[in-house]
């Protein structure tokens, strides 16, 4: 899974997203043996999103609140 995000907040950064998540996994009883989970923070040129795109299997955009 590649998770492509800036963060909301300036303590956002990579190594917050990623202990968010691992702290995710275990509450969900995950363990090591999961698959990968890559993080992409700060700039992404406009050639390297569209190689992700168009390797990708699935896009979502989730968003916080409505609208």
């Amino acid at each position: 899974m590649v998770i492509k995000t800036n963060g909301y907040r300036r303590h956002e950064n990579k190594q917050w997203v990623h202990n968010q998540i691992m702290r995710y996994k275990k509450r969900l009883g995950f363990g090591a043996n999961t698959a990968p989970i890559i993080l992409m923070t700060g700039f992404t040129s406009q050639k390297q999103l569209k190689g992700l795109y168009t390797l990708s299997h699935a896009f979502v955009l989730p968003t916080r609140g409505k609208g």
